[in-house]
């Protein structure tokens, strides 16, 4: 019976083993299928970053050829004499060009980029006494007033000493 027993016993040691196998397997496999799919996971966000980019660098390389085309078109008109109808061309962008970039720039209000971009415009309408389209009369006339720039007051300086200089009398 003693022989039997121990029998028993190695019978029961295989069956918990065979068990023990039987969950290591399983655990295995789920480690392995959790393996293969973070790993696609992860060549998959590759990839599509890979795409993103190479989306973003055509978009920005496309704007860098149209503004070469638009600079070469320019020179083009110049040197054709055709100025008059360059400038009308040009006029008539402006509106549009500020119109989009109010629209789908940076809309914080006060965005050092926004305000010199628009500070310029506006002193090109002011300088040449150019009508203000009313398309972008709203944008421009609600503008914080431009700062002086250092140009700005150098030229103050230079007024104010050529005022204040004693003037020589003719003898």
């Amino acid at each position: 019976m003693a022989g039997h027993a121990v029998a028993e016993v190695k019978r029961e040691k295989k069956e918990s083993l065979d068990l023990q196998d039987i969950i290591m397997e399983n655990k295995k496999r789920k480690l392995k299928a959790v393996g293969i799919f973070m790993l696609g996971f992860l060549a998959g966000g590759i990839l599509l970053g890979g795409a993103a980019l190479w989306n973003f660098n055509r978009f920005y390389t496309r704007q860098y050829y149209s503004q070469i085309q638009d600079v070469t078109n320019t020179a083009f008109m110049i040197r054709a004499g055709r100025t008059d109808e360059l400038l009308k061309n040009i006029d008539s962008a402006i509106p549009g060009c500020v119109a989009a970039a109010n629209k789908f720039g940076d809309t914080t209000a006060h965005s050092k980029e926004r305000l010199q971009c628009f500070w310029f415009v506006q002193k090109y309408y002011d300088r040449f006494d150019v009508n203000v389209p009313a398309q972008i009369q709203p944008i421009l006339s609600g503008l914080p007033p431009r700062p002086l720039t250092s140009c700005d007051i150098k030229k103050l300086k230079m007024k104010e000493s050529y005022c204040n200089k004693p003037v020589k009398s003719a003898k």
